[in-house]
């Protein structure tokens, strides 16, 4: 009956263990330089773009600064100017201080 009991206690400890493991801070570093870059891997395309985005006081909405006319537009503007291009917005990642990083992707 006790070896029954070796296990279990064995697996709780090793996730408490694992729950108190920290990220190292060189792995969470953001690229600094990359506005878009876009990727061919056969049947989809993907682009990452790099925008300062804050979140409107007023209304509530995200806004993101469009670097083509230097101005911000509503987070709905900004990706509708990506989606006629044919892009999709997959994921967003919040990035150091305002910066967002979108995920998109397109069929080739």
């Amino acid at each position: 009956m006790k070896k029954q009991m070796i296990f279990p206690l064995l697996l709780v400890v090793s996730l408490i263990i694992l729950a108190g493991c920290k990220v190292k801070e060189e792995v969470l570093a953001e690229p600094i330089d990359v506005v878009e870059e876009i990727i061919d891997y056969g049947e989809w395309e993907y682009m990452s773009v790099v925008s300062e985005c804050e979140v409107d006081n007023e209304s509530s909405q995200l806004i993101c600064l469009d670097e083509g006319n230097s101005d911000y537009q509503q987070i709905d503007s900004f990706l509708d100017s990506y989606g006629s291009e044919g892009w999709e917005l997959v994921d967003l990642i919040s990035g150091e201080g305002s910066r967002v990083i979108m995920v998109m992707k397109r069929t080739n």
